[in-house]
């Protein structure tokens, strides 16, 4: 069964605050019945912090490093999309 598990970041992590946002981002589409969670990423550490909470919301990553595709198939309910020019979405 999916489910929305509420893990929320120790305030003493030293990832706290990127933790936070994939915490709120996840919380606020349970909140909200909000049709997909979007999320670009080229670790895919926001991927698997946002998919750590569960939320029944589809993820829809962006991703553009070919080696952490494969990773990410096989963590809960992805969708993928190879993104492989990301830098032209950066605001100069």
């Amino acid at each position: 069964m999916i489910f929305f598990s509420e893990h929320a970041p120790a305030k003493d992590s030293p990832n706290f605050i990127p933790e936070n946002i994939c915490y709120i981002a996840a919380l606020m589409a349970k909140q909200t019945h909000a049709s997909a969670i979007v999320t670009m990423t080229h670790s895919g550490m926001t991927a698997f912090k946002i998919s750590a909470q569960r939320p029944k919301t589809p993820i829809y990553v962006f991703i553009d490093n070919l080696s952490i595709l494969n990773t990410l198939n096989l963590v809960w309910e992805f969708a993928d999309f190879i993104m492989i020019n990301m830098r032209a979405l950066t605001i100069p």
